[in-house]
């Protein structure tokens, strides 16, 4: 009878130690795994993603159940099941909240128009559209909050008025001259925009302003936020 009861002492000692070992490794790898793709590898295409945070926790999730499998066997059984219901709790999360600076817009102050639209009526010759014609069509769009997909051609050194960022429409990629917008963004947002190279792709958030007359304009986004960008790897000689 005492031996039994020594038995089951020592078990439940062994029990809590594994338990404090997987406790210490696990949350050492969490915060690794955390560390890692925030500030070192930056996986955009997770932070970026609308369900980013659900995936980051289910991830974080993971990397516990197989921690405490690995350490604790009679409990190994259990993550079959705590593995797949977890997964499914945190798709409950739902979307990642917008990002810091998105404000949410008043339809009838958004414009549906695309970038490839914009340019394709600048470029309307006159026995397509008049003059008047195609500054009447633009003006229904000018002073209008649009969101546009691109590609980053450069960012520049902030200046009284903001920091400029011009990108290329995502249909002219690889273009050696394609059309360019010009994208104004707040003083606030310079921690972000610093992480952005030439070539990443974003899409960006603005208000539309268009610039000149006759077939020479200047397409410019005002009051930017970028709501969504991801690193895009080049080769040196891919964007000249």
């Amino acid at each position: 009878m005492c031996n039994r009861v020594n038995r089951t002492g020592k078990d439940l000692q062994k029990l809590a130690c594994r338990l404090v070992i997987a406790f210490i490794v696990s949350l050492l790898l969490v915060g690794l795994f955390e560390v890692t793709i925030h500030y070192y590898f930056r996986w955009s295409w997770l932070l970026n993603h609308q369900y980013g945070l659900s995936l980051e926790v289910g991830f974080d999730i993971l990397i516990i159940c197989v921690v405490f499998g690995l350490i604790i066997s009679q409990w190994r059984k259990w993550f079959i099941i705590v593995v797949p219901l977890s997964i499914m709790l945190i798709s409950l999360i739902g979307p990642r909240p917008p990002e810091i600076g998105v404000e949410i817009v008043n339809p009838l102050d958004r414009s549906p128009i695309t970038v490839d639209e914009i340019f394709r009526i600048i470029k309307l010759k006159e026995v397509e559209l008049t003059g008047i014609q195609k500054s009447d069509l633009l003006n229904k769009h000018d002073g209008k909050i649009v969101e546009w997909t691109g590609y980053v051609d450069s960012v520049d050194e902030p200046n009284d008025k903001g920091i400029p960022l011009t990108f290329r429409p995502e249909s002219q990629m690889g273009e050696s001259s394609p059309d360019l917008v010009g994208a104004s963004f707040p003083q606030s947002m310079k921690v972000y925009l610093v992480d952005v190279s030439k070539g990443d792709w974003v899409v960006v958030q603005g208000r539309l302003r268009i610039y000149g007359i006759n077939n020479v304009k200047l397409v410019k986004l005002d009051d930017c936020k970028m709501t969504r960008w991801h690193h895009m790897p080049r080769k040196a000689n891919e964007y000249k």
